[in-house]
Order: structure tokens, then C-alpha cells, then sequence
């Protein structure tokens, strides 16, 4: 186990050094947008229950536009993004599970805010690659069909289907001009569950996040 630790922290360490050894993008701020794909995991319940919901998932699928403000190592983002729903239920009556699916659409007001290493290459240093860490917010607007229709049937708001998330991935810059770049990113996330899902908990259910994923791409004006 020690050996192990010491070999783990071994590479960290040459990995670091050889990061810092390339050249850092100076400090600069730029502004742009552009369009994503995005697939979230709300979360989901699970358990042993008696004449309670002793099982939910909640899923998105879909994309929109984003804008985003950047400052070489922090990029704050907003994006508009809607696409198909999916609601999950298991309900235990009398002995008996009744499963069903309600399947709807959502709009959503999404904020990241992200920090980045942004490390230069290629032989003019036209093109850099960066790490994200960060956290985002998501606020749904609207939640419509019979995704919607249960939601309010049981005595919820949409708000409550806001989720915070922390989110991971790379991020990539190509210059096109001294001012003008294309950016792409491909984020990993950990969504906290939302209220809904939290409320809905009773002794013998337990409550997870989900995982999810989003894409990027865009353009940026850099001053």
C-alpha cells in the first residue's frame, strides 16, 4: 500500500513538473458563445418501502446555446438549454410495485463557473489545452407534457427540480486570428439530487446525485 501511495505521488509529481515546464497562456479576457449537447442524470431513489414511491430516476437529453466570459484561468458561463424529460416512478401499494414512465420536455437556465490551466502548444503556441474544475447551477424554467403533468400532480413546483452539480473535464482553444479563437470543452458532472427527490425519502429509501455529461463548442473574441 505504501509503495503504492509513493509511486502515485511520484507521478503527480513528474506529471506537474512537466505541465509547468510548457508555456502558460498570459493573462487575457475574452467573450463568446456558441452551442451544446447536454445529457444530465438528476438523480434517483431506491429502496424498500411500504404504500410510498420506493424508486425514481430523473433524466434529461438535449441542447441550446451558451455564452461565456473569460479571464485565462476562470470562465463564467450561461446557457439556455431544453430537450426531452424522463421521470421514472416506482410506487409500492398493498405488496404491489407499479412502475411507470413519464416522458415530457423542460427548458432550463444554466451557470457554470469553471477554473482553468490554460497550457499553450504548437509551434507558434496557436493552439491551447486546458483542465476545468468548477461548479454550476441549473434552474428549470419549465417542465411540460406528463413529465410536467406529475410533477405538479404531486404537489411540486418546477423550481424544485433545480440541481447544483460539481463538474470536471478539458477544455481545448484554437486561434483562427490573433483575436479570434474556436473553443471546445467536454464536461463530466455529479448532480446533486434535487428537493423533489430529497422530499420524497422515508425510512427504508435512500437518495443519490446523478452523474451526467455536457459538450461544448464556440467562438471567442479575445481583447
Amino acid at each position: 500500500m505504501m509503495n503504492r501511495t509513493l509511486s502515485l505521488v511520484f507521478l503527480v509529481i513528474i506529471i506537474s513538473a512537466q505541465i509547468f515546464a510548457l508555456p502558460i497562456q498570459p493573462f487575457q479576457y475574452s467573450i463568446g458563445g456558441g452551442v451544446m449537447f447536454d445529457h444530465p442524470e438528476l438523480g434517483s431513489l431506491s429502496g424498500t418501502a411500504v404504500d410510498a414511491v420506493s424508486g425514481a430516476s430523473i433524466a434529461h437529453i438535449g441542447g441550446g446555446g451558451w455564452i461565456f466570459a473569460d479571464f485565462t484561468f476562470v470562465e463564467l458561463a450561461m446557457a439556455l438549454t431544453g430537450g426531452i424529460a424522463k421521470f421514472s416512478k416506482t410506487t409500492e401499494s398493498g405488496g404491489t410495485n407499479v412502475s411507470r414512465v413519464y416522458n415530457g420536455s423542460f427548458l432550463s437556465l444554466d451557470f457554470s463557473l469553471l477554473g482553468k490551466l490554460p497550457v499553450l502548444l504548437g509551434r507558434r503556441e496557436n493552439f491551447a489545452i486546458y483542465p476545468l474544475l468548477g461548479i454550476g447551477y441549473n434552474i428549470m424554467l419549465s417542465a411540460m407534457g406528463d413529465y410536467g403533468n406529475v410533477i405538479r400532480d404531486m404537489g411540486y413546483k418546477t423550481s424544485d427540480l433545480n440541481t447544483f452539480r460539481i463538474q470536471f473535464g478539458l477544455g481545448t482553444d484554437f486561434n483562427i486570428t490573433e483575436n479570434i479563437f474556436l473553443r471546445a470543452s467536454f464536461l463530466g458532472a455529479y448532480r446533486f439530487a434535487p428537493h423533489i427527490l430529497r422530499d420524497l425519502r422515508v425510512p427504508g429509501i435512500n437518495t443519490t446525485g446523478g452523474l451526467g455529461m455536457n459538450a461544448k463548442i464556440g467562438i471567442g473574441y479575445r481583447f
